[in-house]
Protein backbone atom coordinates (compact mmCIF):
# COMPACT_ATOMS: atom_id res chain seq x y z
CA UNK A 1 0.00 0.00 0.00
CA UNK A 2 1.23 3.60 -0.79
CA UNK A 3 0.41 6.59 -0.04
CA UNK A 4 -0.35 9.78 -2.39
CA UNK A 5 -0.94 13.16 -1.48
CA UNK A 6 -3.38 14.91 -4.03
CA UNK A 7 -2.49 18.27 -5.01
CA UNK A 8 -5.38 19.44 -3.29
CA UNK A 9 -3.88 18.14 0.22
CA UNK A 10 -6.41 15.14 0.16
CA UNK A 11 -4.87 11.58 0.73
CA UNK A 12 -5.20 8.94 -2.42
CA UNK A 13 -4.32 5.14 -1.23
CA UNK A 14 -3.36 2.78 -3.59
CA UNK A 15 -3.04 -1.10 -3.66
CA UNK A 16 -1.39 -3.60 -5.46
CA UNK A 17 -3.91 -6.43 -5.55
CA UNK A 18 -2.34 -8.33 -8.44
CA UNK A 19 -1.51 -11.34 -5.98
CA UNK A 20 -5.34 -11.20 -4.82
CA UNK A 21 -6.64 -11.31 -8.55
CA UNK A 22 -4.28 -14.48 -9.23
CA UNK A 23 -6.14 -16.20 -6.97
CA UNK A 24 -9.35 -14.83 -7.87
CA UNK A 25 -11.90 -17.19 -9.68
CA UNK A 26 -13.22 -15.62 -12.91
CA UNK A 27 -16.81 -16.55 -14.44
CA UNK A 28 -16.42 -16.35 -18.27
CA UNK A 29 -19.28 -14.88 -19.76
CA UNK A 30 -18.23 -15.48 -23.87
CA UNK A 31 -20.27 -12.39 -25.73
CA UNK A 32 -22.93 -13.35 -28.63
CA UNK A 33 -22.09 -12.33 -31.93
CA UNK A 34 -23.64 -9.00 -33.50
CA UNK A 35 -25.58 -11.38 -35.72
CA UNK A 36 -27.23 -13.57 -33.05
CA UNK A 37 -27.97 -10.25 -30.85
CA UNK A 38 -29.52 -8.59 -33.80
CA UNK A 39 -31.59 -11.63 -34.78
CA UNK A 40 -33.19 -11.49 -31.05
CA UNK A 41 -34.23 -8.10 -31.97
CA UNK A 42 -36.12 -8.99 -35.28
CA UNK A 43 -39.64 -8.10 -35.23
CA UNK A 44 -39.45 -5.66 -31.66
CA UNK A 45 -40.80 -2.40 -32.40
CA UNK A 46 -40.33 -1.00 -28.53
CA UNK A 47 -36.97 0.11 -27.37
CA UNK A 48 -35.64 1.82 -24.62
CA UNK A 49 -32.30 3.55 -23.43
CA UNK A 50 -31.24 2.92 -20.10
CA UNK A 51 -28.80 5.04 -18.39
CA UNK A 52 -26.04 3.29 -16.58
CA UNK A 53 -23.36 5.32 -16.02
CA UNK A 54 -22.89 4.82 -12.42
CA UNK A 55 -24.20 1.09 -12.69
CA UNK A 56 -21.17 -0.20 -11.68
CA UNK A 57 -20.51 1.71 -8.11
CA UNK A 58 -24.11 0.64 -6.97
CA UNK A 59 -23.36 -2.62 -6.48
CA UNK A 60 -23.45 -3.79 -2.78
CA UNK A 61 -21.07 -6.64 -2.46
CA UNK A 62 -21.48 -9.37 -0.03
CA UNK A 63 -20.29 -9.54 2.94
CA UNK A 64 -18.08 -12.52 2.66
CA UNK A 65 -16.80 -10.70 -0.90
CA UNK A 66 -16.10 -6.90 1.39
CA UNK A 67 -12.92 -8.78 3.01
CA UNK A 68 -11.48 -9.36 -0.38
CA UNK A 69 -12.20 -6.01 -1.35
CA UNK A 70 -11.28 -3.77 1.62
CA UNK A 71 -8.11 -2.85 3.06
CA UNK A 72 -7.58 -0.98 6.76
CA UNK A 73 -6.08 2.35 7.08
CA UNK A 74 -5.62 4.84 9.66
CA UNK A 75 -8.59 6.56 8.00
CA UNK A 76 -10.74 3.57 8.45
CA UNK A 77 -12.05 0.59 6.40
Amino acid sequence: MVVVPKKSGAVRICVDLSKLNESVRREKYILPAVEQTLGMLAGAQIFSKLDANMGFWQIPLSEESAWYTTFITPFGR
